[in-house]
């Protein structure tokens, strides 16, 4: 009957011991579940984020527009057909 006790004993500890890791595995496992549910929202978040970006950069970059900004802002200058040319020189120098 000893034995038999000895034996009981250990079994229960054996099973608390188990229960114990299983809620403590369980909760690892939510928490993890709980990490990968936000890395997945802020991808979305990040996704959307870009595709705005992409068409903002569209709709600067229209060539209609960046034609208007270059006439409005940019010098233009006659490219001379020889590069020794003075003229060219003196825009190049300024």
């Amino acid at each position: 009957m000893n034995k038999y006790k000895i034996a009981v004993i250990i079994n229960i500890f054996i099973l608390i011991i188990s229960i114990l890791l299983s809620l403590q595995i369980k909760m690892q496992i939510n928490q993890l579940n709980h990490d990968i549910y936000k890395i997945e929202k802020h991808i979305t978040n990040e996704k959307a984020t870009i595709q705005i970006l992409e068409a903002e950069w569209s709709y600067l970059t229209r060539p209609s527009r960046l034609s208007m900004l270059a006439k409005k802002y940019l010098k233009t200058y006659k490219i001379p057909n020889k590069i020794n040319d003075s003229s060219f020189l003196m825009l190049l120098n300024k």
